[in-house]
């Protein structure tokens, strides 16, 4: 199901990349530019990289618990087999 999503979402935005492209190419004035609120989508890009950042940084912080702290190995070698 995820792979649909992603699949789906990706062209979604293809198709709106393609079209914005030609509208500019066009002359016609980018509204997102222009405006006021040219910060709005940079800021909820950077609040994403820094909720992705605290979301990896957890997922290795409980990853090197359960592996008791060893970076290097997945499965600790076993005594005596």
């Amino acid at each position: 199901m995820s792979i649909v999503l992603f699949t789906v979402g990706g062209l979604f935005a293809l198709y709106e990349a393609y079209h914005k492209y030609h509208e500019v190419h066009a002359g016609k004035e980018n509204e997102l530019l222009i405006s006021d609120w040219w910060w709005v989508p940079l800021v909820v890009l950077g609040a994403a990289i820094v909720m992705e950042t605290f979301s990896f940084r957890t997922a290795i912080v409980e990853s090197n618990k359960v592996r008791g702290g060893q970076l290097g190995r997945v499965h600790p070698q076993r005594q005596g087999t």
